[in-house]
């Protein structure tokens, strides 16, 4: 996803991806649990990681004692992670395993009893509490981690933007979350702006929303609906969906229907937006079938294509960022 600060969590899972790429398994353990060392508030995904990895190894004792163990520290993952990853193929017969699923489904159940939602500020690098300030309200991915997902839109900061990054009452895993519920994530979103607004110096004519693949539809989904005043959205790798369907958009050729008859219902006269996608992005020809109804519409529009990149952020995201808010500012 971008540049990666070194010694950041991203950076280590920038490196654990790169060498499974490179069928580099043993290398890959050795990174993950460096990382599972250094950022033990993130033993979700680096127990699963070491626990794929260890499988891919042929390891299948010590993967099952390593996600055994981080199920009894409370750990919780979503239930296509571990029935549907073919790296863990080889113990998902097993009753050890079973067990772990059960009590992942009996964990996950108790977090969506507590759950609440939250925001994350940070402000301008030349904040100053009397000015007025511009704001990004930036929209975490499905299994979305705010922290992580922040790093990404320091270049906002760096522009003089309030940075807000809200996540939902929706947890995905014991450390992330998900937007699968629009009305709900609509509510919670309007919540976080008001805290937002509440506590900070936001200048109301310069607030954007942004998001991320299911994020970044639900900062159309926002937009479109006028929750609260904003100049626009700006996406990166913006799925067609905000909530999950039975079929899933790799087997679709066509939007999602339901987001698209949303949009379609839309008066988007006097809006802006920015899409910035990479050409090998598989949402990428749906996303322009949604934005040509919308352009036809009186839609003010610019999307930027991305050469040779797929669903992720472009290495050169500040420079792309800073022209999409002064377009959308303009």
């Amino acid at each position: 996803m971008g540049t990666t600060r070194a010694n950041s969590f991203p950076y280590y899972r920038d490196q654990i991806f790169e060498l499974y790429n490179d069928r580099k398994y043993r290398e890959a353990l050795a990174v993950a649990f460096q990382a599972k060392e250094k950022f033990p508030e993130r033993h979700a995904k680096t127990s699963y990681w070491i626990g794929c990895l260890q499988s891919r190894l042929g390891e299948s004792e010590e993967a099952l004692q390593m996600l055994e163990k981080a199920s009894k520290d409370g750990i919780w993952w979503p239930d296509q992670a571990l029935l549907m990853e073919p790296d863990l193929e080889s113990l998902q017969n097993r009753p050890e395993f079973k067990a772990i699923i059960a009590e992942s489904q009996r964990l996950k159940q108790r977090a969506l009893l507590k759950a609440k939602p939250g925001v994350m500020v940070l402000t301008p690098r030349n904040f100053s509490p009397e000015e007025r300030h511009p704001l990004i309200i930036a929209l975490t991915p499905r299994v979305g981690h705010p922290g992580e997902f922040a790093e990404n839109w320091n270049g906002a900061r760096n522009q003089g933007f309030l940075l807000a990054v809200p996540h939902s009452s929706q947890p995905i895993s014991s450390e992330e979350y998900c937007w699968d519920n629009p009305e709900r994530s609509e509510h919670e979103v309007a919540w976080a702006y008001k805290q937002v607004r509440d506590k900070y110096n936001v200048d109301p004519a310069k607030v954007i929303v942004a998001g991320f693949s299911q994020g970044a539809a639900l900062a159309m989904y926002l937009t479109l609906n006028r929750t609260f005043p904003c100049r626009g959205f700006i996406t990166v790798a913006a799925s067609d969906w905000v909530a999950p369907e039975d079929k899933p958009a790799s087997q679709r050729d066509h939007p999602s229907e339901a987001f698209a008859s949303f949009i379609r219902a839309k008066d988007v006269r006097g809006l802006k937006g920015v899409i910035i996608m990479g050409n090998e992005d598989a949402f990428l020809p749906k996303i322009k079938t949604l934005l040509e109804g919308m352009v036809e519409r009186g839609f003010n529009c610019k999307i930027d294509v991305v050469q040779n990149l797929g669903h992720e952020f472009p290495v050169d995201f500040e420079r792309r960022l800073e022209s999409a808010t002064n377009f959308l500012l303009s």
